[in-house]
């Protein structure tokens, strides 16, 4: 388990390798931190001339950056399907099949003092504001970091004189983390809210979320939809399925198929005593014909937080979702190093 993933406690509509800039005319400082996160799930892109550094930024920046406004889109109040999403998680989705996401740049560390051009100068002329911005300062520059912080130029500074200097770096790099990704995360909570079913809030959830992630070789997540179910992707693409009902809506769907006449009575009896639940995951949000119900059953197990929810692990094959396309992080280091 890496040192980052042990300090995964948000919970995010999503998360993959990203990655990490590191600015110091310095080499042996950079080679220093780039020891000290070897082995975490982060690329890591490196200069000692903060000029072809901030070029590079801004034009991979400009090139493979997500629209967050876009990812966050919302539908209409009246969609008629049975778990109305709206929002436009498709168009995050779609990005598994590209390695773009591997090149998003999310952080950058700068070291105040280069020639040419300080850390802060730097930083201020980042263009994309979703990048998350460290600044390296020395003994006397404390003053000058508060500053650039309060001016909105950097959202982190670290002394490199700490006498925790690791830890600390590690502390501000996996809060540059959760914030960047965050961004992803904050039109949904809002959503969610809204309509009352914020399990992105929800602690139970939260602790049973992160007990599950950990305990497995992901290394990126996504979110299928409102209700907690996530696609989790390892380093060489293999997918798990968590499917999340809770039981406002696994009482909708028994009476949809009540309503319906139509269900087969085996069926309609494994969705009522909540020992079985459906696992439906396609890009519509909707529910497959009910004569099909049974192909979609899987053993559901409970989870009571500020409500019930009803979940189950499984493979991927209940996903809409083109595996043979997926862009995988191994391959991506792979070509990267070739």
């Amino acid at each position: 388990m890496t040192e980052l993933k042990k300090r995964m406690t948000n919970l995010l509509s999503c998360y993959f390798p990203t990655t990490l800039v590191i600015v110091d005319d310095d080499q042996k400082f950079i080679d220093e931190l780039t020891k000290l996160v070897d082995g975490e799930d982060i690329t890591i892109r490196s200069f000692t001339d903060p000029v072809k550094a901030l070029n590079y930024i801004n034009n991979e920046s400009s090139i493979n950056r997500l629209d967050f406004l876009k990812l966050a889109r919302e539908g209409e109040d009246d969609t008629p399907d049975w778990h109305s999403i709206m929002i436009n998680l498709n168009e995050l989705h779609d990005e598994i099949y590209s390695f773009n996401r591997f090149n998003q740049i999310s952080v950058v560390i700068a070291d105040y003092s280069m020639p040419e051009m300080n850390g802060v100068d730097l930083c201020s002329k980042i263009i994309d504001p979703n990048v998350q911005k460290i600044l390296m300062t020395g003994i006397g520059d404390g003053k000058i970091a508060i500053d650039a912080f309060n001016d909105g130029y950097i959202n982190q500074f670290v002394k490199k004189d700490y006498p925790d200097f690791g830890e600390e770096t590690m502390n501000c790099l996996h809060k540059s983390l959760i914030k960047y990704f965050k961004q992803y995360t904050d039109s949904v909570d809002n959503y969610l809210s809204v309509h009352g079913n914020n399990y992105l809030k929800d602690p139970a959830f939260m602790v049973f979320f992160q007990s599950a992630c950990l305990s497995s070789d992901y290394i990126e997540y996504y979110m299928l939809d409102c209700f907690g179910s996530y696609l989790f992707l390892n380093k060489n693409g293999k997918a798990i399925l968590l499917s999340v009902l809770p039981e406002s809506e696994m009482q909708k769907i028994v009476e949809i198929g009540m309503d319906s006449g139509e269900i087969d009575p085996y069926v309609l009896e494994c969705l009522q005593t909540r020992q079985y639940m459906l696992a439906v995951h396609n890009k519509d949000g909707m529910l497959p014909p009910i004569k099909d119900w049974g192909n979609y059953l899987q053993i559901a197990r409970n989870i009571t937080g500020y409500q019930t929810y009803y979940f189950s692990v499984i493979d991927s094959d209940y996903l809409d979702v083109k595996f043979e396309q997926i862009k995988t992080y191994e391959d991506f280091c792979s070509q990267r190093y070739k």
